[in-house]
């Protein structure tokens, strides 16, 4: 990639979607402002926090509030943010144009906006906001994180960019993730029934999660990668469509794959960049999420007859039963 003046730098947008987790979020802001590329826009979508969540991500970028975590470094001298704040109606149109004039005055990691949806819209509709509104300012690629993610690789942008031109129609591109202890949670593959049937019967006993095991050096395509860290370019939005929204929590990543490999598109695991994906707690509502998530992927995704389906769904429903019998003796003890 030939890039000589700012203005030829693509444009990105980073999106982080927060509901109630703004510790989280403050920390993953915190070290997208470290990356060393110079044309992004920081955005928070606030799905419906009913706590002080967008009061708290303000006064951080007032630098009032200090990140305090051992696995980024807080940087004082890259505050104040100055941030702008849309509602979910005035984003979907491109925001207002005087204050998008003013953000571009501001280089990439000292300006933000922030959207609130109003309502919680799940994983998919929260994040469909803030890509409506990146594709109206015209950035060519997005990137979707989790807020419990942290940018470890600060080349990471150039890096996906790069790759893009490399591998022809590429549309979503994914980083090495790994945990708090190292291990590795993408790229992954894509079970078959059988593939699942075992993988729920012994994960009693032991986890199976079809993470494998690619070249370390160099990008390859693959079926699937991890949800929590994203990059896609934005044709993605503009030809295949946008997250699909009949799911609310879970399982986006697997959808994903196939709207890809419907269209004859390439994802790519790009395993010289790397994230940190720290995990905050599941949602209390994780076995509603999940079974129903579950069931929409496998009958309109993988084409599951109905059979099939029902005996995935039993086992599902033994294994939530099973994880709340053991965290009832827990509590006991």
């Amino acid at each position: 990639m030939v890039i000589c003046e700012m203005n030829n730098y693509p444009k990105i947008a980073i999106i982080v979607l927060n509901y109630k987790k703004w510790q989280d979020s403050i920390r993953c802001l915190e070290s997208i402002q470290q990356i060393d590329y110079p044309n992004y826009q920081m955005i928070v979508v606030d799905n419906g926090s009913n706590n002080e969540s967008v009061e708290k991500i303000k006064e951080w970028a007032e630098g009032k509030i200090k990140v305090d975590s051992e696995y980024v470094e807080y940087r004082k001298d890259l505050k104040p943010v100055f941030y702008v704040e849309y509602d979910k109606e005035t984003a979907e149109k491109g925001g207002i144009s005087k204050l998008e004039k003013v953000l571009k005055k501001y280089p990439s990691n000292r300006r933000l906006v922030i959207i609130q949806t109003s309502k919680n819209l799940g994983f998919s509709g929260g994040n469909n906001v803030g890509i409506r509104y990146a594709v109206l300012i015209n950035a060519q690629g997005v990137l979707l994180l989790n807020p419990d993610v942290i940018i470890v690789s600060k080349n990471l942008i150039y890096e996906m960019f790069k790759t893009k031109e490399i591998f022809d129609e590429a549309y979503c591109i994914g980083p090495r993730v790994i945990d708090k202890y190292g291990k590795d949670q993408s790229p992954l593959r894509q079970p078959n029934f059988g593939e699942e049937i075992i993988r729920l019967l012994i994960s009693p006993f032991k986890k199976i999660n079809f993470v494998i095991k690619t070249d370390k050096n160099n990008p390859v395509e693959v079926e699937r990668i991890a949800g929590c860290c994203m990059f896609f370019d934005t044709r993605f939005f503009k030809e295949i469509g946008l997250l699909d929204e009949n799911v609310f929590l879970y399982g986006e990543e697997a959808i994903i794959s196939s709207m890809i490999k419907r269209k004859r598109k390439r994802i790519i695991f790009l395993p010289t960049v790397e994230v940190l994906h720290l995990h905050t707690p599941p949602s209390k509502n994780l076995y509603k999420y999940f079974i129903k998530s579950r069931k929409y992927y496998l009958r309109n995704y993988k084409n599951y007859s109905d059979w099939k389906i029902n005996i995935l769904t039993f086992l599902y429903r033994l294994i939530f039963f099973g994880i709340k019998i053991k965290e009832k003796f827990k509590k006991k003890a």
